[in-house]
């Protein structure tokens, strides 16, 4: 029975679970775009078998209006969004958290930009401390993003160096740098 308790709060593993990974969830920016007004996402949450809460850091994942070329009139009559919102010709609402992963990898490559002597690793932590919290997800017990903030940050110095893996084998587990995760 305690086996299934620790498996319910379980949502997320594989790739999220490693230390250099940002997992990335959603959060639902409502129509007036206050940022208080924000609901969380559908999607992984929760703390993976080691232990690591995710997701870690949140973006924009509904109501995200996008160009939406369509070839026929009919074609965007037929969207399931474009006739309901006033919005320009070849312009559509959509969602998911496979929008909000980019803006987060944007958001981190503009940091970058601005940080050239950042790792991967202070990048990663900047973005994660300096994330607007909000009582309306605070179910995912991550921030949205705020790069201004980042900016600001003095990440730590940290790194992630190669770990030796125990076996019948002797070899070297490399991390990443840099790897982003979308759930």
């Amino acid at each position: 029975m305690s086996v299934l308790l620790l498996l319910m709060e379980l949502t997320c593993n594989g790739p999220a679970s490693s230390p250099s990974v940002l997992s990335v969830g959603g959060v639902i920016i409502a129509e007036d775009a206050v940022i208080n007004h924000a609901k969380p996402y559908h999607g992984c949450r929760g703390k993976t078998f080691e232990g690591k809460r995710v997701p870690e850091i949140l973006a924009p994942a509904e109501n995200l209006v996008l160009p939406m070329p369509f070839h026929t009139l009919e074609e965007r009559q037929n969207h399931y969004t474009a006739p309901n919102v006033h919005l320009p010709e070849d312009y559509a609402r959509t969602e998911g958290t496979s929008f909000a992963g980019p803006i987060i990898l944007g958001c981190a490559a503009c940091i970058w930009q601005a940080q050239p002597h950042w790792t991967a690793n202070q990048v990663k932590s900047a973005i994660i401390s300096s994330s607007i919290r909000n009582e309306n997800w605070d179910d995912l017990n991550a921030g949205l993003i705020d790069v201004a903030a980042a900016l600001e940050a003095v990440p730590p110095q940290t790194s992630f160096r190669a770990m030796p893996c125990v076996g019948y084998f002797s070899m070297t587990v490399v991390m990443f740098e840099w790897q982003l995760y979308l759930h």
